[in-house]
């Protein structure tokens, strides 16, 4: 019970979405290349993603490590997302569209703009699972169906991402699915492979929590999931 209550006070102070860590608030910083797009459902094994690619791509850790385009375009218009994802170069971004935002044409605008422009990797996991961890990071007691969401977004991504992987085979077959990202986003992964921790090393991954979201690409090892609460 003590652990719990540290570490959420933790999260807290040590917000994830702080400037070092996403933009936005962070400004992302001007550079060269195409951005490398990670779209999913919430619950789906984002982070799982862009904490892979960015632990063993180190030539992808910038300041901030990733961009948020949902926050971004509830913050900016998609003029200015567009433009900023132009001079931003090759820097993760991260959407849940269009379980958010998919009743907004200019943010269905800026979505097949960038896939024109960059790589797009579409991460998926089995429905009941998604409803479940939903529910639980919703903090509802009611049962959740996230059909139309699935259907939406089957609809919209399958004709424009560059791959597709599953947060089962992620999971399950790390390195031969991470094989195929590197294939897709033409990217050179650093020598010596860095899967994520599994959860018998508790500590380290809050450990790699904190040093991410106090130093950001200068952490050992990056973390970026949102959560600090441990299972009671």
């Amino acid at each position: 019970m003590a652990n719990v209550t540290v570490l959420t006070r933790i999260g807290r102070i040590l917000a994830h979405n702080n400037r070092r860590c996403v933009c936005p608030p962070g400004i992302p910083s001007p550079g060269e290349g195409t951005p490398i797009v990670v779209a999913s459902l919430m619950r789906s094994g984002t982070h799982l993603l862009i904490d892979s690619l960015l632990n063993n791509c180190r030539g992808l850790r910038r300041s901030p490590l990733y961009i948020d385009l949902d926050q971004l375009l509830s913050q900016s218009s998609p003029e200015e997302a567009l433009a900023l994802m132009k001079r931003s170069g090759t820097y993760v971004v991260k959407t849940h569209f269009p379980q958010l935002g998919h009743d907004d044409p200019a943010r269905e605008r800026v979505m097949t703009a960038l896939c024109e422009m960059g790589t797009t990797i579409t991460v998926t996991r089995e429905r009941s699972a998604v409803e479940r961890s939903f529910a639980i990071f919703s903090d509802r007691d009611t049962a959740i169906d996230l059909s139309e969401d699935y259907q939406r977004f089957a609809e919209f991504w399958s004709a424009r991402a560059t791959a597709s992987i599953s947060f089962e085979e992620l999971t399950g077959n790390w390195a031969d699915t991470m094989a195929g990202v590197w294939r897709a986003t033409g990217l050179t992964p650093d020598p010596g492979p860095r899967p994520p921790l599994s959860r018998a090393h508790r500590y380290r991954v809050y450990l790699n929590k904190l040093l991410t979201r106090l130093v950001g690409r200068r952490a050992p090892m990056i973390n970026t999931t949102i959560g600090f609460a441990l299972k009671r």
